[in-house]
């Protein structure tokens, strides 16, 4: 993982997160240090079993352009393939050394997207989430409050395949032919085989045609860095703080004793 020092190098070097305090900027990069942590983690129990993920979103932007996080990212996303997503699903440890696994079946914040996107099918996200430090409060921008855990996190998404050649993402809140007109899916061999591709101090599985994906995704332009962004979350918790359980929706409690 790279020092503070050039944490806040490249933060300067784009604008990033202008109005954040010398705190927040603190708390932003131990959270970024305790994302990779969980990664770490979550990538050898794949390797373990075999399972071939690959990065999507802005871990793979981050990996190919910043050989690392975007600076202001604040999570990390991944998918697998039907079948090992499933395996994946079922038989990764509910819980372990400073991580929860949450799903739909156990995490409310996952019905409240439901309820917000009743045609997505984010009943297939999964999260792996740190029990050391938390985003507070985790709030809406309307103003709602979320009852969900708002810590720092892997997402673990669903790539489906929808006939011998192509494969979507199981997240889109749209139908596939919708999709395929917009470019946002992939053929079978833009995908595979999966190559490395650096991120901080590992390396991780990325698509084979990766400038597809983010052409699509990103635009032409995706290997210029995007100036004065902020974290998704900003600034409705944007400060990482450690865990305080009397923050949290009473369903986590048991699961922190």
């Amino acid at each position: 993982m790279k020092t503070y020092e050039q944490f806040i190098k490249q933060v300067k070097s784009v604008d990033a997160m202008p109005n954040f305090t010398e705190e927040q900027l603190i708390g932003h990069y131990r959270g970024q240090c305790e994302m990779l942590r969980i990664f770490k983690h979550v990538i050898n129990w794949l390797d373990q079993h075999n399972l071939s993920y690959f990065a999507e979103g802005g871990t793979l932007l981050g990996s190919v352009r910043d050989k690392g996080f975007i600076i202001h990212d604040s999570d990390i996303d991944i998918m697998l393939l039907d079948d090992e997503y499933d395996y994946f699903y079922h038989n990764f440890p509910k819980r372990g050394d400073g991580f929860l696994f949450l799903t739909i079946k156990n995490d409310p914040a996952f019905a409240c997207w439901r309820a917000l996107y009743p045609n997505s099918d984010v009943g297939k996200i999964a999260r792996v989430i740190s029990t050391n430090y938390i985003y507070s409060p985790h709030q809406q921008p309307d103003g709602r409050r979320i009852p969900g855990h708002a810590g720092l996190r892997v997402d673990v998404n669903k790539m489906f395949t929808e006939n011998k050649d192509f494969v979507r993402p199981g997240y889109l809140f749209a139908e596939f032919e919708t999709w395929e007109k917009k470019g946002f899916v992939l053929r079978k061999d833009q995908l595979f085989p999966l190559k490395k591709s650096p991120f901080e101090d590992i390396e991780i599985n990325i698509a084979n045609r990766d400038d597809v994906w983010l052409k699509t995704s990103w635009g032409a332009d995706y290997m210029t860095p995007f100036r004065g962004g902020y974290p998704h979350e900003y600034p409705n918790h944007g400060k990482i703080t450690k865990l305080d359980l009397n923050n949290l929706p009473p369903i986590y409690k048991k699961y922190y004793k």
